[in-house]
């Protein structure tokens, strides 16, 4: 178990490992899509995500309706997922100053 500046993570001796980081802020990066670049605690082996998930729950809002917003992720690499949020169909479009804090995020995979 251990912790650094992007969060902490748990690994287990069955391969399994957790990381989390609990104080991310979301901005308006193009589009309707607000994201943000996590660089892990500690490194996953290749393609090994189980899970990824970005909560919102306790998050603070600024110039945008948290029902107008759904949430995804894209795994970049090893070291680095992208999460975020996007409008949802219907939603009023995002503003430019947009911004999300307070989310927590967390991913689960293996480490070897």
């Amino acid at each position: 178990r251990g912790s650094n500046a992007n969060g902490e993570y748990t690994r287990w001796a069955d391969g399994t490992q957790e990381c989390w980081h609990n104080n991310i802020t979301l901005v308006r990066t193009y589009g309707d899509i607000m994201s943000y670049y996590w660089t892990l605690p500690a490194a996953f082996a290749a393609e090994t995500f189980a899970e990824v998930s970005v909560s919102n729950a306790g998050a603070s809002y600024s110039n945008l309706a948290r029902t107008d917003i759904g949430a995804a992720w894209s795994a970049l690499g090893t070291t680095t997922i992208q999460c975020g949020v996007y409008r949802v169909a219907g939603a009023t479009s995002l503003s430019s100053d947009a911004t999300i804090t307070n989310c927590r995020v967390r991913a689960i995979g293996r480490w070897f």
